[in-house]
């Protein structure tokens, strides 16, 4: 939030302009040949010349000129420099030193000139804005409204803007909006009239952020793109360097990510060319936040560090508050659970100190109703035409209303002192609650390790299952006895490998959210699917009813992944002896994720009692008929899925009432891209073209080669990435099938970069056991094609190789 300071320059008032070295390099050459008064004023610019480019330098031409006027005994000279050193301290965070120099500005000036209302006038304005970032919220407003009379009684335009808009931007910071906008409003109209372009850029900046507090993004946006380019054009770089955080921040509410991290860095290079570590703590804080939301910790970690070493530098209360909190949640999802707690520790003392300013902003709040209140009565007895009798009849019902008035203020006192010592209470079982956070964490984090390695293993296995089925049925004839317990096999194995993958969900390491998705077309193929036809011939007196939005926006997501989320979240209520179940799907304005799309799935059956609500995520904790459906990872399956899709998840239930669970998706403004169809298997068939195969499991390399050679490939294979690129320096290959992961020395992302020093040009196609995680990506990036997962098949991986080599 912009505030207005006032910066006095030798004979007038100005605001602080773009430094460079030629204004510098002209002032030093005019303090040369200054004397007298005329010295203090050039070194009184030079200062805030320098402010901007190096704090040292200012601080010693503001002290030259203090000691300059003290010379020559002239204390109107040395308030004047005085302000201009306390604009000195506030602009590099010195809040205390600023606050020191205002008021002895303000002394000298009520002493030995105290008709000088204007520079009077200005040292209020300066007083009050440390204040409130200080956190002296009483004060500040004694002192902005002290400004306003001064200004009136002036009858001084800029003054009164000035005032107008300050007091505009502590009534947002309290969080009295009509308030905020009615003053800023009018200082917006006076500095429009002055034609003041700095006063319009700040005013415009403050008007963004009442509107953002409203949730108005669109009308905060506006007005704070309109203050930057006045910013731009006046050169500020101060301003302009608020501005573009501030932008950063409604692009980061509006999870428009790009152009958040865009804006930030802006933010973050003029903050570090004019050296202000105020703005520069919240730019690195807001980048963490970004990071953060997108799921790169590491990232989200080195930046809101950045911002808590200049916090710490700068005793930022709220901004230590916010980063203590938002650091040991990062290190919580890293597993780091030691830096995790220390840091929940800081914020629980942090958070002490700012909920005493919370209160404190609380009851200013309170305070000013009551004013309004109190002069609001005043008036319309000033307008009453009564006579003196029924005035004193009036003053005395007046008494009794604010004596009324301030025994309920005394009341809600009391309850927000009774509500601390109740919040105090809430933040130690907070804590409590974290700490068993941070153990479930650790014990899924244990489980997704122990699931993503068995799965693993059980893709090698079932590649067998699956895949050699296929190469039989090629050699049989159609009315051979043996093609239907191939079939039977090979389902078989496709059943345990969906298994598999809920297994790979459980450890995180399951889903692609790559693909745009409409969810009515999930529930629609899930009804159909055979697994819901399972489930109706155990339960045949099922009635499944669906309401899904004709106009639903689209998500990005897995459809194997929803499509299981589905069908767990159906069994689990057809087993609670529900007789119908109702979907339903529309589109909907999430607290948190903003515009989303939420899948509703109700049940009129037996409900969940609370202590099992509690445990219903938890892995292999299930009231599931054994043998019937399955594993007991159903839950555990839809709770990561949701989160993998930056989803949330609510559940209502009630015993002998019913379940409903709700689940948002952030929905996309990307179309659905059109399906490709396969080939028909001919066309799957290759012309000899050289394939490498390379896989550290022996089987895996054998399979593929069968079903490649079958194809009409000639196939080399090889088991580590080494052995992969001797092969290939000496003999060249149309096409690699390569592994991520691979057991001796090098895996597969390495390998590929290696052979593309070898081949720039070479294709290769992705195979993994896991899910398509950023090593693939990586490798596409590089020039690598399709992604195929294992177990094989002769479609998936014949479509892969016709289509990377027709390229």
């Amino acid at each position: 939030m912009k505030k207005w300071i006032y910066i006095l320059l030798a004979a007038s008032s100005s605001l602080v302009c773009f430094s460079d070295s030629n204004s510098i390099s002209l002032l030093q050459v005019e303090l040369s040949k200054a004397v007298g008064k005329e010295r203090i004023f050039v070194l009184n610019d030079l200062a805030l010349e320098y402010s901007e480019l190096s704090f040292k330098k200012a601080l010693l031409a503001s002290e030259k000129a203090i000691r300059l006027s003290k010379k020559q005994n002239d204390k109107v000279l040395e308030a004047r420099s005085r302000l201009n050193l306390g604009n000195v301290y506030y602009e590099h965070c010195k809040y205390n030193n600023a606050l020191e120099e205002f008021k002895r500005s303000f002394h000298l000036y009520k002493n030995y000139a105290p008709t000088n209302y204007v520079d009077i006038n200005y040292c209020l304005n300066n007083i009050a804005v440390v204040y409130e970032q200080i956190g002296d919220y009483t004060n500040a407003l004694a002192c902005y409204l002290e400004s306003l009379k001064i200004a009136d009684k002036l009858n001084d335009a800029d003054g009164k803007a000035t005032a107008y808009v300050n007091l505009g931007s502590f009534y947002d910071s309290i969080g009295l909006y009509d308030k905020a906008l009615y003053y800023l409003t009018n200082a917006l109209q006076i500095f429009k009239h002055e034609n003041s372009i700095s006063g319009i850029a700040t005013t415009l900046g403050n008007l963004s952020s009442t509107h953002l507090n409203l949730g108005n993004y669109s009308k905060a946006l506006e007005y704070q793109l309109e203050s930057l380019k006045l910013e731009e054009k006046n050169e500020n770089r101060g301003g302009m360097a608020i501005s573009y955080s501030s932008i950063a921040d409604i692009y980061l509410e509006t999870t428009n990510y790009t152009k958040a991290i865009n804006n930030y860095n802006e933010s973050i290079k003029l903050a570090k060319k004019i050296d202000n570590k105020n703005i520069l703590c919240g730019a690195y804080s807001g980048l963490g936040d970004v990071y953060f939301q997108l799921k790169s910790y590491k990232k989200a970690l080195q930046h809101h560090n950045k911002a808590l070493n200049i916090a710490l530098e700068i005793n930022s209360k709220e901004n230590l508050f916010n980063l203590h909190k938002n650091l040991s949640e990062t290190y919580c999802l890293l597993g780091n659970h030691e830096k995790a707690i220390e840091h929940l520790k800081k914020y629980d003392e942090a958070k002490d100190k700012v909920f005493n300013e919370m209160l404190a902003k609380q009851m200013l709040k309170m305070e000013n109703k009551y004013r309004y209140e109190k002069q609001k009565h005043e008036n319309d007895l000033l307008k009453s035409r009564s006579q003196l009798q029924e005035l004193r009849i009036q003053r005395f019902g007046m008494l009794l209303f604010l004596s009324f008035t301030i025994i309920i203020i005394l009341v809600i006192a009391l309850s927000l002192l009774l509500y601390t010592i109740r919040k105090r209470k809430l933040a130690e079982k907070e804590k409590q609650k974290l700490e068993k956070r941070l153990e479930r964490s650790r014990k899924m984090e244990t489980i997704g390790l122990l699931a993503g390695g068995v799965a693993h293993d059980l893709n090698n296995v079932l590649s067998g299952i699956v895949s050699y089925p296929d190469l039989l049925l090629m050699e049989l004839p159609e009315n051979s006895p043996l093609r239907q317990p191939l079939l039977t096999i090979k389902q078989a194995g496709e059943r345990a490998a969906a298994i598999v993958q809920d297994l790979l969900t459980l450890a995180r390491r399951g889903v692609n959210t790559s693909k745009t998705i409409c969810l009515n077309n999930i529930v629609n193929e899930v009804i159909k699917s055979p697994e819901c036809q399972a489930v109706n011939s155990f339960y045949s007196k099922i009635n499944i009813v669906t309401n899904l939005s004709e106009h639903l926006n689209n998500i990005n997501g897995s459809e194997i992944h929803l499509k299981k989320m589905l069908i767990n979240l159906i069994t689990n209520s057809v087993e609670a002896n529900s007789d119908t179940i109702k979907i339903s799907t529309y589109n909907f304005d999430h607290k948190e994720i903003g515009n989303a799309v939420c899948l509703s799935v109700s049940d009129n059956g037996v409900g969940i009692s609370d202590k099992d609500l509690r445990n219903i995520f938890e892995p292999f904790y299930t009231k599931k008929a054994m043998g019937r459906s399955g594993t007991g990872l159903g839950m555990a399956i839809v709770w990561n899925t949701v989160h993998d899709h930056n989803g949330q998840i609510e559940i209502e239930s009630k015993e002998s009432k019913g379940t409903t669970v709700k689940i948002f998706f952030p929905i996309t403004n990307k179309k659905i891209a059109e399906q490709n169809n396969k080939l028909p298997l001919d066309e799957y068939k290759g012309n000899n073209e050289k394939i490498l195969v390379v896989d550290d499991i022996e089987e895996q390399r054998k399979i593929a080669e069968k079903i490649l050679k079958k194809l009409g490939y000639s196939v080399a294979t090889a088991a580590t990435g080494s052995e992969a690129i001797s092969y290939i320096k000496k003999t060249p290959v149309d096409l690699l099938i390569l592994d991520m992961i691979l057991d001796n020395g090098m895996n597969g992302l390495e390998t590929y970069k290696e052979i593309l020093k070898i081949n720039p040009k070479q294709k290769a196609v992705i195979a993994s056991g896991y899910s398509e995680n950023i090593d693939v990506k990586l490798a596409q990036v590089l020039g690598a094609g399709a992604y195929i997962k294992k177990p094989y098949s002769i479609e998936s991986i014949g479509f892969a190789i016709k289509k990377e080599l027709s390229k």
